[in-house]
């Protein structure tokens, strides 16, 4: 496979799932999981167990890695939210995402979404 603009950059592959199945197979592959929670959320914490502990170490990664979830809502909420988010799962990672069209918006939505993750860090 040549992934264009991608050609000559080590960009990791990530198994997106939103069965246990997927869960497993990432686990298997060595892969970093994202379960799409939205799509399944009452399977969400049995696929983050299923996929750690059968998780096979592999060329790709030494330990598992996941990234998870949806936090909708005002900058109060969204930093309840995360902080809910982080201490139920135990994510790696987080990917924020923002469907507005309005650009202006948009930006000023991830300028909440920082500020919302900097308090969480600050403690």
């Amino acid at each position: 496979m040549r992934a264009v603009p991608g050609v000559g950059l080590n960009v990791p592959i990530w198994l997106l799932g939103s069965s246990l199945y997927s869960a497993q197979l990432a686990a298997l592959l060595g892969l970093p999981f994202a379960f799409v929670a939205h799509f399944a959320p009452d399977h969400l914490l049995a696929a983050l167990e299923l996929y750690r502990s059968t998780f096979q170490p592999s060329e790709a990664l030494a330990r598992p890695y996941a990234m998870t979830y949806a936090v909708v809502g005002r900058p109060a909420a969204v930093q309840h939210g995360l902080a809910a988010l982080l201490a139920k799962t135990d994510v790696d990672e987080l990917m924020v995402t923002a469907q507005i069209f309005d650009h202006a918006a948009r930006l000023r939505s991830f300028e909440l979404v920082a500020a919302a993750r900097a308090a969480l860090a600050s403690g």
